[in-house]
């Protein structure tokens, strides 16, 4: 698929390791494993490779040390980070320091095949200006909806995150004007995997009545009422017909007229 290209692994994790490579394989590329900062180098210094990819943190270093090594081969190698913790403050700081993506261990071969389409077919890193300005615009909406949506900050927090990962690991278009649908669309995927509540210090009571509702009806009214959404925005997001999704909406809102302190539907609603 990719015509036998060799491609770097640096990583002291026998089990990614053994996953990267049986995954870079099957496409027709040719790993070649190292476990070490120096190991890796020493390779890049006599061999021009297109990607490199190397856990976040080494015996001897980390993936900032190999950065620099992989811009001096002839082929510019694109640095991919594999880490078993997922932020957005580690992510932005990654891309800024220009490694080309950063994606979870264990490895998903989705994940992989991803990002090494966009790094041997599409080129370019992510502009990290761009990314953060991106996610301050949208951090705010997209922590609401999970937050009103489960009731719980922790676990809105972790939603909010998984949302913007997800978002960012498709290169989609870092819009501003308006809040993206498939941003929305991730969001809702990451509160349904959590939405049976677990043990935590839950938000104020608001959050706790929008849970009363069903949860397609929840994610509407959230999306529609709360974020201000248009009708075709929202039923993308939600992946349902239009008219399904207005069905919702106003079903939403006559269950929860009744609950809801005066003048929420009507007006803004209190922050989570």
């Amino acid at each position: 698929m990719f015509a036998h290209q060799e491609v770097l692994i640096a990583t002291a994790d026998p089990g990614t390791r053994r996953g990267l490579a049986s995954i870079l394989s099957q496409w027709g590329l040719e790993p070649f494993c190292t476990s070490t900062v120096y190991e890796a180098k020493t390779f890049l210094a006599r061999q021009s490779v297109p990607m490199v990819f190397c856990q976040d943190h080494l015996a001897d270093g980390s993936f900032r040390d190999l950065l620099g090594a992989a811009k001096l081969v002839k082929s510019k190698a694109r640095v991919v980070v594999t880490s078993r913790t997922e932020d957005m403050n580690g992510y932005l700081e990654a891309i800024r320091l220009h490694a080309f993506d950063v994606i979870p261990c264990p490895c998903r071969p989705a994940d992989v095949h991803r990002v090494v389409s966009h790094a041997l077919r599409d080129g370019g890193e992510k502009p990290a200006h761009e990314i953060k300005v991106f996610y301050d615009r949208w951090k705010a909406s997209v922590f609401r909806f999970c937050c009103l949506f489960l009731g719980y900050r922790d676990l809105a927090g972790e939603c909010t995150c998984e949302a913007f990962l997800n978002y960012l690991r498709e290169k989609l278009v870092l819009q501003t004007s308006a809040l993206p649908a498939r941003l929305m669309g991730f969001a809702l995927a990451a509160v349904k995997r959590r939405s049976v509540l677990a043990p935590g210090t839950p938000s104020q009571s608001l959050a706790q009545k929008v849970r009363c509702i069903p949860s397609d009806e929840r994610a509407v009214f959230i999306m529609r009422s709360v974020l201000g959404l248009d009708d075709s925005s929202v039923a993308l997001a939600t992946a349902l017909p239009v008219e399904r999704m207005r069905g919702l909406w106003l079903r939403s809102l006559l269950n929860l007229r009744a609950m809801l302190p005066r003048g929420f539907l009507e007006g803004e609603a209190p922050a989570c």
